[in-house]
């Protein structure tokens, strides 16, 4: 018996320093949002151990179920909507596992309120009016914007938007420039014959968001010179000005991918106003313009 002892002491010793801490998966088939904590015992076994756990997760019919994160994040690893688990953190961390699945809670509240990386997309369920539709985005690859404009030896990503069938397209050349994400150069494809039907370059970019602003209720200005070439027509060119608001930074809002904390900005350009929702770490989650309506059905991040 003594020996016996000695046998499983040594054993649990071996356990504890090589890390076997069981793997551990966390499933999605409850209610979106609810929150699974083996992940967090499996990251407490990979401290011990001075190793990473990686915990998997796969999302169910209602999707989004999400693992604890620790107080300090190590790789973080958001996904899309099968909702894979991010690694742990290396030794001394809790483990940094983070899901965005079709359904559940917001992510933590850090990275790019628009994460442009290869591969990245965000689908889309559009409304105007009764007409109800869907739209989809994604990062293409780091290339030059080409075109005509003053930007076309610029390196940006290029990215690919599509609605309904497919042949309604857009092309949209844009790149993260000192915490914000601007645009440069896109062009429109037309739904009947899928063709290149209009470009449009700007001087000396056209803003999409900026994740530098930080304050509730601050407003500030984005002039630019618009250039628009209609296929077969002479370039028209004009000086345009967007005024820009930050409404809210944390904003509780509901879409079909889920609840999230959003930071909520309004910008005004011309006659038109439109308000947007976007979630650090996820992107855009809604976009509201008069009668028309975006809301984010899924998405994929990568870390």
């Amino acid at each position: 018996m003594p020996i016996i002892r000695v046998r499983a002491w040594l054993f649990t010793w071996a356990c504890v320093a090589s890390g076997c801490a069981p793997a551990v998966t966390s499933s999605a088939d409850g209610a979106a949002g609810n929150r699974s904590t083996h992940a967090q015992s499996a990251g407490q076994a990979a401290v011990l151990a001075g190793s990473a756990s990686t915990p998997t997760a796969s999302a169910g019919a209602l999707g989004g179920r999400r693992s604890e994160d620790g107080p300090k994040l190590g790789a973080a690893g958001i996904t899309g909507t099968s909702g894979t688990l991010g690694a742990a953190g290396a030794a001394g961390a809790m483990p940094a596992g983070q899901a965005a699945g079709s359904a559940g809670d917001s992510p933590r509240p850090d990275g790019s309120l628009f994460p442009i990386k290869p591969g990245n997309s965000w689908s889309f369920r559009t409304t105007k009016g009764s007409a109800v539709g869907n739209k989809t985005q994604t990062v293409g690859a780091l290339e030059k914007v080409g075109g005509t404009g003053p930007q076309s030896n610029v390196m940006a990503y290029k990215l690919v938007t599509t609605k309904d069938d497919g042949m309604d397209k857009t092309e949209s050349w844009q790149a993260e420039l000192g915490g914000k994400i601007v645009r440069y150069r896109e062009l429109a494809y037309s739904a009947s014959t899928g063709q290149v039907e209009l470009e449009e370059h700007w001087d000396p970019y056209k803003l999409r968001v900026d994740g530098t602003q930080q304050t509730a209720g601050a407003t500030y200005t984005e002039a630019y010179s618009e250039t628009k070439i209609m296929t077969g027509a002479a370039p028209m060119t004009a000086t345009s000005t967007d005024t820009w608001k930050v409404v809210s930074l944390n904003e509780s809002v509901t879409v079909p991918a889920g609840t999230f904390s959003a930071v909520v900005i309004e910008k005004v350009g011309g006659t038109s106003t439109k308000r947007y929702w976007f979630v650090h770490g996820v992107g855009k989650v809604k976009e509201q313009s008069g009668s028309q309506l975006e809301e984010l059905t899924s998405y994929m991040v990568k870390p």
